[in-house]
């Protein structure tokens, strides 16, 4: 049998890791959250530098791309949203299927041509 001191133990490094992991995941949030700013902010031609950036993040840029994709409106920056479509292919985010099927569906022939391309 353990002693209570070895419970006690094993009790404090699950939660470090627990919380180790919920500070990189925060870290995560932070680096997205504002790679995703510079990409909006970057002017329309020069966007590639920062889209790449938001596409070496990895998967955690996934999710906040497809909720960028889906919250744009009719003024939204086409070349923001177009360079988020991108990133998605770029990242082979099969998870984006669904929402890169709508933006097909819509009309807008630059977003839908991302699209079909990514």
């Amino acid at each position: 049998m353990r002693s209570h001191g070895s419970l006690l133990l094993y009790a404090l490094c699950a939660v470090l890791c627990l919380a180790s992991g919920a500070a990189q995941a925060q870290t995560a949030s932070t680096e997205v959250r504002s790679a995703m700013q510079a990409l909006r902010e970057a002017p329309p031609f020069e966007r590639a530098s920062e889209r790449k950036a938001v596409v070496d993040l990895g998967d955690v840029a996934i999710d906040p791309l497809i909720e960028a994709v889906k919250a744009r409106d009719t003024n939204e920056d086409v070349y923001f949203t177009g360079n988020c479509i991108i990133a998605l292919g770029e990242l082979k985010a099969q998870k984006a299927t669904d929402t890169l099927i709508e933006v097909l569906g819509e009309g807008n022939l630059p977003l839908a041509y991302w699209a079909a391309d990514n």
